[in-house]
């Protein structure tokens, strides 16, 4: 299975679990998160890719980082992964592109990304909430 395919798949468990968890509908997460109800069905069905922005929102709407959405793993809290494992969740034709490095829900959720910008490159995104 490729990086991509794995965190396609733990995505769709941990939004469902969270969501499961916390006690909301689709409707009621789709609502929280701002993302529409259909795009939480394919996520949920592993069968689409979103964007980085629309993965922050649904997290936020959770209470929960964007590292425990995608996590893959029930192991240690504390996990190291070499640079050459470490997993680049957007990039451009250009060559940038950004990494997750680490991140924590206490007091959280709070995360730490390696961000490269090429020159004439950007990456909208909503801003998380208070």
């Amino acid at each position: 299975m490729s990086d991509l395919e794995l965190l396609t798949q733990s995505l769709a468990r941990n939004v469902k679990r969270w969501r499961t968890e916390r006690g909301f509908t689709l409707d009621a997460l789709a609502t929280r998160a701002g993302v529409s109800r259909g795009m939480l069905i394919q996520i949920e069905q592993a069968r689409t890719n979103p964007s980085v922005g629309t993965v922050v929102k649904i997290g936020d709407a959770l209470g929960v980082s964007i590292t425990t959405l995608l996590d893959y793993e029930s192991g240690p809290k504390v996990r190291i992964v070499p640079p050459d494992q470490a997993v680049r969740l957007w990039s451009t034709e250009r060559g940038s592109y950004n990494t997750l490095l680490a991140g924590t829900e206490a007091p959280g959720p709070l995360e730490m990304w390696h961000w490269h910008l090429m020159p004439g490159d950007g990456s909208n995104s909503d801003p998380h909430p208070t």
